[in-house]
């Protein structure tokens, strides 16, 4: 069942509904979150083993069919060193080629280079993180922390090889107030058919992606300043953005997508207040990259 969640609205805003379902895309105690600034783009980046071909570097390739493969079997390891300490609470993997059988396990070090300490963050070895049809790796510490080394382990009994297309480490955001009622996620197909003169049907097939439309109806002026209007300058509609739809989601690939913003839409001031303040909506619609 569907419920309306008012928690936190005066009567003047009564109509500005944070909407939430527990089966996966949204949940009312965890609001949706966003990522933008990704500091795994300017790390240097060590894997276990890499074919000549397929560089562990691949993973800052835009393209996330670009991939990076390793070489060692059904085990293998990635490591980010940022530089210097950075404030990070997420890590992404996407185009990733592993199952549900898999076991992976992401740590976050403040000084030692292999990762392995996880001084820092530790989500210990875990099944079930990745399912095959969506190819993601969502990691979500539980709160931020200034870490320099990331490590990521990857492990699938019996797999011949393992790759990976895009890294994502960054910290996320996350709404006071969930997307409101109306959202929306679908496939699309941009495959092309012709009819020939013999009136069959002919396929010219191409890779499906996913996109996710979501408006958020109650932004405080907080939420606009720290980050809503950051990210429409520093990312618009050419820089990837990591959406989680459900921050506790049993299936964090299905209800999260790595892509593109559309369009930018505006911010806009709709008739609401809350504690004296403006209340303040933003749509998006993302779609997957590929």
């Amino acid at each position: 069942m569907i419920t309306a969640d008012t928690t936190g609205l005066t009567a003047d805003s009564t109509h500005l509904r944070a909407c939430g379902w527990t089966d996966g895309f949204a949940d009312r105690s965890a609001p949706a979150c966003i990522a933008f600034e990704n500091v795994a783009d300017s790390a240097t980046l060590l894997s276990s083993s890499a074919a000549a071909l397929t560089p562990v570097s691949r993973l800052q390739n835009e393209h996330v069919q670009r991939k990076w493969r390793g070489t060692a079997g059904d085990t293998e390891y990635l490591i980010a060193d940022l530089g210097t300490a950075q404030d990070i609470d997420t890590v992404a993997l996407m185009g990733l080629n592993l199952t549900r059988k898999a076991i992976t396990r992401v740590r976050f070090s403040s000084a030692d280079p292999s990762g392995a300490a996880g001084d820092l963050y530790d989500s210990g070895f875990s099944g079930s993180e990745v399912d095959e049809a969506y190819g993601m790796l969502v990691g979500l510490a539980p709160a931020s922390v200034s870490a320099r080394y990331v490590r990521i382990d990857l492990m699938e009994t019996g797999r011949a090889y393992i790759e990976a297309g895009r890294l994502f480490v960054g910290k996320r955001y996350q709404f006071a107030t969930n997307f409101a009622f109306g959202a929306s996620r679908a496939w699309v197909d941009p495959s092309r058919r012709t009819i020939g003169r013999g009136g069959q049907t002919f396929i010219d097939r191409a890779r499906m992606y996913r996109t996710v439309e979501v408006t958020f109806e109650a932004l405080r002026a907080s939420e606009r300043i720290d980050f809503v209007e950051r990210l429409d300058w520093l990312n618009g509609a050419h820089v990837d953005v990591l959406f989680v739809g459900n921050p506790l989601s049993l299936n964090p690939g299905r209800d999260s997508i790595w892509g593109l913003i559309d369009q930018v839409s505006p911010v806009l001031q709709p008739v609401g207040w809350l504690d004296g303040q403006p209340l303040y909506s933003k749509a998006y619609k993302i779609s997957e990259r590929l």
